[in-house]
């Protein structure tokens, strides 16, 4: 499973901005996003939100251009990395920022505890 978890800040954006996100050096080589998974998001600030947004869901419309590859290990890599036989891969996405100054978390899917 490719797992990840974030906080991104948009301090000084405007409403409207597109932010590219790479998470890089992904194990696996097959992932639920090429079938059309896409990660959840959750606003830090739940006050005045629709219902719909609300919690941790799920929004086409602010996360999008989803793209898994390979990545060229030559590309950016330290060069022990790039003498390795592993090959990594590289997950792609375009934030749509919603709010200025908002505060998200964007991961795999939605976080939980054992307890």
């Amino acid at each position: 499973m490719h797992w990840f978890y974030f906080r991104v800040l948009t301090k000084g954006l405007a409403r409207g901005t597109r932010v590219k996100l790479n998470i890089r050096n992904l194990h696996r080589t097959r992932s639920l996003f090429e079938a059309g998974m896409l990660p959840r998001i959750y606003y830090e600030d739940q006050a005045g939100l629709e219902a719909g947004k609300r919690g941790w869901h799920v929004d086409p419309k602010v996360t999008y251009g989803l793209q898994f590859f390979q990545t060229d290990q030559q590309d950016n890599f330290d060069p022990q990395c790039q003498k390795a036989e592993k090959r990594y891969h590289t997950l792609s996405l375009i934030y749509e920022v919603q709010d200025i100054n908002e505060s998200i978390y964007i991961a795999y899917d939605r976080p939980y505890t054992y307890s």
